[in-house]
């Protein structure tokens, strides 16, 4: 699941969807590194669909920005079971 901003929905404009960038097809002898890049967003909304609210909402949310993967021949000596992910602010 991911998370995005959708400036034209006034009631809920936080939306989630599938993201299909997560799909992992496993091959024998090889290993898939993957890292995310996930951001920690913050938004103020002070409109509505007809208005201006001065006291606005505030919200928070996360997403995945982007993700870079590579793949690579496996070892006996690779120990790798999971990556790490970055965190952007």
């Amino acid at each position: 699941m991911n998370t995005f901003f959708d400036f034209d929905d006034y009631e809920q404009p936080i939306q989630t969807y599938l993201d299909d960038r997560f799909f992992y097809t496993l091959l024998p002898n090889f290993k898939l590194i993957k890292y995310a890049y996930i951001r920690r967003n913050e938004v103020e909304t002070q409109d509505g669909f007809f208005y201006f609210t001065p006291n606005g909402a505030e919200s928070e949310f996360v997403n995945i920005q982007r993700v870079s993967e590579s793949l690579a021949a496996y070892s006996s000596y690779d120990d790798v079971v999971f990556c790490k992910c970055a965190v952007i602010n």
